[in-house]
Order: C-alpha cells, then structure tokens, then sequence
C-alpha cells in the first residue's frame, strides 16, 4: 500500500495532501471492494462452491495492478 502510495506522490511531482491520499485510500478501497465483488460473481456464476468463488475472488483482487487502483483515483475528464 506504502508503493502505491509513493508512486501517486511520485507521479503528482508534490508531497501528496491530506485531501489526496484520503482520496486515494478511498478510491482504492472502492476499487478492490468493486473488484473482489465482481469475480466472487463471476466465480459463482462459473459454478464454484463459495470457497472456491472467494478464493478467485481473492485472486482477482491480488492481481490488481498499483496502475489500475491510481487510474481508480483519478478518471480522465468526462468528456
């Protein structure tokens, strides 16, 4: 979590604020919370058992990238 933190600083070219990183952290969290959901359904829908859907689940969650949660955190411009 400290890396992705880091790389949002990193890629702001600023010390983060404390607006930032809480949005950060929410977004993040939003983004796993959304992710988990979506393949323990997709798992389930496959026809797993519900340990088998919340171990893909967890696996889905595991391979999130520190770019997609920071893409979460910050969307391009609607347009």
């Amino acid at each position: 979590m400290a890396a992705v933190v880091a790389a949002a600083r990193a890629a702001a070219g600023s010390p983060a604020s404390d607006a930032d990183r809480r949005r950060l952290a929410l977004a993040i969290r939003d983004g796993c919370r959304k992710a988990l959901s979506a393949a323990h359904e997709e798992a389930l829908a496959a026809g797993l058992c519900g340990d088998g859907a919340w171990e893909a689940a967890l696996g889905a969650l595991s391979r999130l990238s520190a770019d997609e949660l920071l893409a979460l955190a910050d969307p391009p411009p609607p347009r």
